[in-house]
């Protein structure tokens, strides 16, 4: 799950405002950085945990936080039943319950899923004071790819990924996705921060000792009154303090130890639904936006490609955009993106977008701010940016260039589907083969999900 950062802390505020709540609640609270939103902390919403509490009649016990996101929270917990540790999703008590069906769902339609999606150990509920929440307890995994970018150089001299590592990143998370597909899952929500490193080690955890090697000791922050900054009174509805997030460098190089068979997985199915039931939900940030799910907010397995398409450019490139860059915010500015890579827009997707005219003139031609621009004026009208070499794609930059256009292909229908898209890397790059996972450690039998 993706952690929020402090540029959420004004809409945290507003959201607040704007929420009738109880007597207790009615002060706001000051949002922290790289913290669950704080003022979410109320009847329908975040459960508070404290480092230290127990769920499930005391079988799983919170050491450390490993992050939030929209839904919930979290937790690195010890499990006291099968003597290792898990990491806990804590979700909001007016979350829907989509994820642990999918999850469940993928089970059974897919043989060899946990080789690609986090593993589901255990699921229960969890009643607190500000309602019934559903706890997913899952594999623990390492950092995210939106996370690694600082940590490195521990691992490689470069302080970016080989080629050969990039590569092998694209093809799993590839294959991942084409059985997503294959079971009649949409992700919604396909994301570098939704694709983790994976270390045998974490698996081998049985003390807390064990976990000192790899992440930081917690550090609590007490909350505090907006308005005031002075600590928040006493609430059932609230923690006393919030917990910031651990994972370290450490947790990194473990993930890169044998870079040769660097695992991820993909995870948070927070957003995803089945193909035969859309969901009509559209959270995915704009830099991975397709056009038909921008201007229609149209979302089936071939927005997913697109998604995919951006990751794996970003992977191969070394993290330069394809259509937009993170900090851009706007759809808008991502479909623009989109039109100075790919071209003029199909004639009924170029009606329906409204914002077109803030951008280019009906002949598709920029008239724009030169602020509002995605990226470089010389590096337009190309599939690929400048900055994908033939090292880095594996030698032939038009042959790559042409597997990412057959995954942004305007027309859904027409767009290459993510089993094609397996099929035409590895054409490019040979047949790599998953990694052999043997020698890391099963984890011990808990109950079936």
């Amino acid at each position: 799950m993706a952690v929020r950062s402090g540029r959420w802390a004004d809409r945290a505020v507003l959201r607040a405002r704007r929420r009738s709540c109880p007597s207790s609640m009615t002060a706001l609270l000051r949002q922290l950085p790289d913290t669950e939103l704080v003022n979410e902390y109320r009847p329908g919403g975040l459960h508070p945990v404290h480092l230290g509490d127990k769920f499930h009649d005391g079988r799983y016990e919170v050491k450390r936080k490993l992050g939030c996101g929209a839904f919930g929270t979290v937790w690195l917990v010890q499990d006291h039943v099968a003597s290792g540790f898990a990491a806990l999703k804590v979700m909001r008590a007016d979350a829907d319950r989509r994820e642990l069906g999918i999850l469940r769902h993928l089970k059974t339609k897919c043989a060899d899923i946990d080789d690609y999606v986090v593993r589901l150990l255990d699921n229960f509920e969890h009643t607190g004071p500000n309602g019934v929440h559903q706890c997913i307890v899952t594999e623990v995994l390492g950092p995210s790819l939106a996370g690694i970018e600082d940590d490195l150089e521990d691992s490689f001299p470069d302080e970016v990924l080989p080629p050969d590592v990039a590569q092998s990143i694209s093809l799993q998370i590839a294959r991942g996705l084409a059985r997503l597909h294959s079971a009649g899952v949409v992700h919604g929500d396909f994301t570098k921060r939704n694709i983790l490193l994976c270390a045998p080690a974490f698996s081998r955890w049985k003390t807390i000792t064990d976990v000192d090697e790899y992440m930081h000791e917690p550090q609590t922050e007490p909350l505090r009154l907006y308005e005031t900054g002075e600590p928040a009174s006493p609430s059932p509805h609230r923690p006393s303090y919030t917990v910031y997030g651990v994972l370290s460098s450490a947790m990194t190089t473990a993930c890169f130890a044998d870079p040769a068979n660097v695992r991820v997985k993909i995870c948070d199915f927070g957003e995803s639904f089945l193909v035969e039931a859309p969901s009509g939900k559209l959270h995915i940030p704009p830099m991975y936006m397709s056009p038909e799910a921008a201007i229609l907010r149209s979302v089936a397995p071939p927005h997913d490609v697109w998604a995919l398409a951006v990751v794996v450019h970003d992977l191969v490139s070394n993290g330069w955009p394809l259509f937009a860059t993170p900090w851009q915010k706007s759809n808008d500015a991502a479909v623009a993106g989109a039109v100075l890579r790919l071209g003029k827009l199909p004639d009924d997707l170029w009606s329906k977008w409204h914002a077109r005219s803030t951008y280019f003139d009906e002949d598709a031609r920029w008239i724009g701010s030169p602020n509002d621009r995605p990226f470089r004026e010389d590096d337009t009208g190309t599939t690929v940016s400048a900055h994908v070499s033939p090292e880095r794609c594996g030698g032939d930059v038009a042959a790559f260039a042409r597997v990412i256009r057959g995954m942004c292909d305007y027309y859904p229908t027409r767009r290459t589907t993510s089993a094609e898209v397996v099929e035409n890397l590895e054409a490019i790059w040979g047949s790599r083969q998953d990694s052999d996972t043997a020698d890391a450690a099963a984890p011990a039998a808990l109950p079936a999900a």
